[in-house]
């Protein structure tokens, strides 16, 4: 368990921090809110990153930097998707926590709706506090991947969907579509030595995520 004064004393110095880091990039890279950027219109595409999906990579292979994670609908709010080529990453669920898990608790500093995620003392206490806080999501790391791909409609409506666990492949795919044919395929922003995932653990995922294996196509056992 976290101490009350363990947990008050990081919440303090962990918003000094990511308030600093935040302003940071969003000085670089221009990449907090969401807008059409000149890679867009230049490959005619709009990339829908989902986090802890290799989308970092992606996103740096084919634009040369990261739109951030903006689902599908709000980009349907700003422009006309119908006339861009769009894609994204899934992941097989329980891959993406444990990977997720192991992020949240190597990074410094995190967004403050993230700090019981990160505090969690075990990946059992990180995917109790993760699917509570997906009930009222504040921050992009707790929407499902489902929630990302689906318009207002909840229908899935992105052109082309990549897995992780076929990406050499897939992209092969994104690089036709987006006109860059040149582009190789980096591993950046990989995470350390995931979790052991227990079985019980994978059933508490299964059951929780259970419509976003069916949907994505994975199998359920």
């Amino acid at each position: 368990m976290i101490s009350s004064i363990r947990r008050a004393a990081f919440q303090v110095s962990n918003r000094i921090l990511y308030a600093a880091v935040t302003q940071q990039k969003q000085l670089l890279l221009g990449n907090r809110k969401i807008r059409i950027h000149p890679f867009n219109t230049d490959t005619n595409s709009i990339f829908i990153h989902i986090p802890k999906t290799a989308g970092f990579s992606v996103s740096h292979a084919i634009y040369g930097m990261d739109p951030w994670h903006f689902r599908l609908r709000d980009y349907q709010e700003i422009a006309d998707t119908s006339a861009y080529f769009t894609f994204s990453i899934v992941r097989e669920p329980a891959s993406r926590l444990m990977s997720m898990y192991s992020f949240l608790r190597r990074v410094r500093a995190v967004s403050p709706q993230l700090v019981n995620c990160k505090l969690a003392p075990d990946f059992r206490s990180f995917l109790e506090e993760y699917t509570l806080q997906m009930k009222a999501p504040t921050h992009p790391m707790l929407y499902s991947q489902l929630e990302f791909l689906t318009d207002r409609k909840g229908e899935i409506s992105v052109d082309f969907i990549a897995r992780m666990e076929t990406l050499a492949a897939d992209f092969e795919v994104i690089k036709q579509k987006t006109n860059r044919p040149q582009a190789e395929l980096p591993h950046l922003n990989r995470s350390p030595a995931k979790a052991v995932l227990k079985p019980d653990d994978l059933r508490f995922i299964r059951t929780v995520f259970a419509e976003e294996y069916e949907r994505l196509g994975y199998p359920d056992a």
